[in-house]
């Protein structure tokens, strides 16, 4: 099996925030994200409105500078592009969402 690799993604959050989110995917959740990726295609196919697919997801740590943050409602968005993931800092209200991982890079580590 192939080894995980772990992306330290860009935050945003409020008009200007900026933390970082780190994630490893091995293989499998390689797979498991291509595959939510093609059902979101399958949707777009079907409705040319439709911009994202969520996902209940907590697999990212975020951080705000050194300090790893607790957070709520975390999701991953599946898109055409790739993926990408949003949550709330524990009882906040803004929105903190990462750059993405592209669909080029998921199946470099789903074929690995």
């Amino acid at each position: 099996m192939g080894k995980a690799k772990t992306f330290t993604l860009k935050t945003r959050f409020g008009l200007d925030g900026y933390g970082e989110a780190k994630v490893s995917i091995d293989k499998e959740y390689a797979k498991a994200l291509l595959k939510r990726v093609n059902l979101f295609l399958s949707v777009a196919k079907k409705d040319k409105e439709a911009i994202e697919l969520y996902f209940w997801d907590n697999s990212p740590t975020y951080f705000d500078g050194d300090e790893e943050l607790v957070t709520d409602a975390d999701q991953l968005s599946a898109r055409k592009g790739g993926v990408a993931w949003c949550a709330y800092p524990h009882h906040g209200d803004v929105e903190m969402k990462t750059d993405e991982v592209s669909v080029d890079d998921l199946k470099k580590i789903a074929n690995g």
